[in-house]
């Protein structure tokens, strides 16, 4: 599912602490969990305390429920259609309470990337069910057509590279421009 953000080859190698390419390019896993995919340096004006109030907001007040309901159900409906795991990318994640809320008990496997080292952070060590990685929309770390949903609500969106991850809606790869929910 995933090519290496530098050089586009295949990862080849995955042990307990490191993924690395067929180029040798190395990406080491945090000790919380994530895996940062960053190919340039990035500061932002993202940190914990933006990230700790956006935490409190989607899961302390329910503001986003009848989005997630509406979400969970379309996976739902979707997961029946096909014949392995519904794969989602949350693009621009943050610290993943939005991730989280909706694969929670659906047929989903959940990837979150951002930007934002300390959203991600947050994420991997507060929700582990999902796969979280530090990167770059404009250089995502996943192979071509591997994706079935993109979620993008909360970041700036970069639809050629939606449209590069993306499967067709058969399951097949996909070279398109981008599918709208």
């Amino acid at each position: 599912m995933l090519n290496c953000p530098i050089c586009h080859s295949p990862m080849a190698t995955i042990n307990s602490g490191s993924i690395q390419c067929v180029s040798r390019h190395s990406f080491d896993f945090a000790k919380q969990g994530y895996i940062n995919f960053m190919t340039r340096f990035f500061k932002g004006n993202y940190d914990k305390r933006l990230f700790t109030a956006k935490r409190n907001i989607l899961s302390g007040t329910g503001i986003y429920a009848p989005l997630t309901e509406v979400l969970r159900r379309w996976i739902a409906r979707y997961s029946v259609d096909i014949n392995y795991p519904v794969h989602i990318l949350d693009a621009g994640t943050g610290e993943g309470t939005f991730l989280q809320q909706i694969t929670q008990n659906t047929p989903a496997v959940g990837w979150g990337i951002d930007i934002a080292k300390e959203g991600i952070a947050m994420a991997s060590s507060a929700y582990n069910q999902q796969i979280w990685f530090v990167g770059d929309l404009a250089c995502s770390p996943f192979a071509e057509g591997q994706l079935d949903i993109i979620l993008n609500i909360f970041s700036p969106s970069n639809y050629e590279e939606f449209g590069r991850i993306l499967k067709d809606g058969d399951g097949s790869s996909k070279s398109s421009p981008v599918n709208d929910i």
